[in-house]
């Protein structure tokens, strides 16, 4: 029988599944870090740095470019089949270690879904606050993060944070075209532990809630270099996995990619619970119920923001278009984060046909999608709300920009080197309200207003994330605008 990830809100209180797995967690923080199975192994497999706290305390002498550390897949259609792997590795270990210490024999990861729209949803699960337990012990699933979860337990992440409405509305897995958002799943890619550093894009689901999720956490969690060392982490993932089960079943969606490329030409290779390597390709992880050991969550209908999504779906299907998308207007310098809200323009061109159709309001607008390129620096934990304001009327918003994973590489400049992210901007034009068609050229500007600042800044307790290497500048190379018809 597979295991059954439930819903970590709906678990007894105190839980006995969150105690088993503080007492694994414990355990192996106590094992080596040269073994498999061990909390610091398990969190370098994600991602490492020998030159970011706490790694130098945990991981002596450094072990750079170790072949079996920095293996996570993101701003690639890898992303979510690699969690799905490490996730099942993760918990084969930890169901071990429970059953070893006398708990039960089908222990279950559980899972963080902040998006059902509960009283307690968006708050951090039980547990998981304050360095101590009741009798004085040190709290093994306590972990470095925005000091408002340890502050006030009524503190919850934004609900705009955790929409999965964007996400589970969108039709494809997959897009190759450039200015579009890359599907709910992400680019085409091979392998990339980081697509970023190469000007991949995120898919849907990475960018919200995942990404959002992470920065709103912060400390660990802000960084995917140790996000792996923080006990949510997994929690949060195992929503994220549930989410896209969600969407695949969904009938309106177009489903996962059948190509071989995705499916079966690449593979990868993680740690089961006896220490074993487990290589897998993707289409090895497509039923839950037979990944590793197996299991199924226990609910995996469409969370509350995304009701309408199969009606979104449809829509989104049938106004897509197919043409090639037409650049129409983009910035013309790069924009510096530093101050916590920046705004650049776009100028819009109305030689192009697409722009003609936006400027003069004819008939239905063609899909316009604002693309926020080269995303470079050290940014921890930031999250930046993004909105677009046309001559004379008021600000829309669009989304948010996150800062999780954009560590990318100043020193190309402002064209080079940082990550990509894509928004259908389409309706928010249209709330905008017209751009007005009198000039050949029209200044849309697009703004960026600091949700959530790095928890660096907010929490002393946090201090020892701080980087040994100098922090970048946040900044984004160009803003740019996309139609297609």
């Amino acid at each position: 029988m597979p295991r059954v990830r439930r819903s970590v809100w709906q678990l007894s209180n105190p839980s006995p599944e969150l105690e088993w797995y503080a007492r694994a967690v414990a355990e192996m923080r106590r094992r080596p870090f040269q073994d498999p199975t061990s909390w610091a192994f398990q969190g370098a497999v994600h991602g490492y740095s020998q030159n970011r706290a706490p790694w130098p305390s945990l991981v002596s002498p450094p072990r750079p470019n170790f072949p079996d550390w920095e293996r996570c897949q993101h701003q690639t259609w890898f992303f979510l089949p690699w969690h799905r792997g490490y996730l099942a590795a993760f918990e084969a270990i930890v169901a071990s270690i429970v059953e070893a210490l006398g708990g039960p024999g089908e222990w279950a990861l559980p899972y963080w879904n902040y998006s059902d729209g509960s009283a307690n949803a968006r708050r951090m699960p039980r547990g998981f606050t304050g360095r101590r337990r009741p009798d004085g012990s040190n709290n093994p699933l306590w972990s470095p993060r925005r000091p408002n979860f340890d502050n006030d337990f009524n503190y919850q992440i934004p609900a705009g944070i955790v929409d999965t409405g964007p996400a589970l509305s969108t039709p494809r897995f997959t897009s190759g075209r450039t200015g579009v958002p890359p599907g709910f799943g992400g680019p085409e890619t091979g392998s990339v532990h980081f697509g970023a550093a190469s000007g991949f894009a995120n898919g849907e689901l990475e960018s919200q809630p995942h990404n959002l999720v992470h920065d709103a956490i912060g400390g660990l969690m802000g960084d995917p270099n140790t996000a792996g060392l923080d006990p949510i982490f997994w929690l949060h993932h195992a929503n994220v996995d549930r989410l896209w089960q969600v969407w695949v079943e969904q009938p309106a969606a177009a489903g996962n990619p059948n190509t071989p490329m995705w499916l079966n030409n690449v593979a990868f290779s993680l740690y089961d619970a006896s220490g074993m390597q487990w290589t897998f390709t993707s289409s090895d992880v497509l039923d839950t119920r037979t990944v590793l050991h197996g299991y199924e969550y226990d609910d995996q209908a469409p969370a509350a923001p995304a009701a309408i999504a199969l009606e979104a779906i449809e829509t989104a299907m049938a106004a897509e278009g197919s043409g090639e998308p037409e650049l129409i207007g983009a910035s013309t310098t790069g924009i510096s984060l530093v101050s916590g809200s920046a705004r650049t323009t776009v100028r819009i061109d109305a030689a192009t046909l697409g722009a003609r159709d936006l400027l003069e309001s004819v008939g239905p607008p063609p899909r316009t999608y604002l693309n926020i390129e080269n995303v470079t620096g050290l940014g921890v934990g930031t999250i930046y709300r993004v909105l677009v304001r046309s001559p004379g009327g008021e600000p829309v918003h669009t989304g948010y920009l996150s800062a999780f994973g954009s560590f990318g590489r100043g020193d190309l400049g402002d064209q080079a080197g940082g990550g990509n992210s894509a928004f259908d901007v389409t309706e928010a034009l249209a709330r905008a309200g017209n751009v007005a068609a009198e000039s050949p050229q029209v200044d849309l500007e697009v703004l960026f207003e600091q949700e959530l600042p790095p928890t660096e800044e907010e929490a002393p307790e946090a201090a020892s994330l701080e980087a040994i290497e100098p922090a970048r500048e946040p900044r984004i190379g160009r803003v740019s605008l996309y139609q297609t018809r």
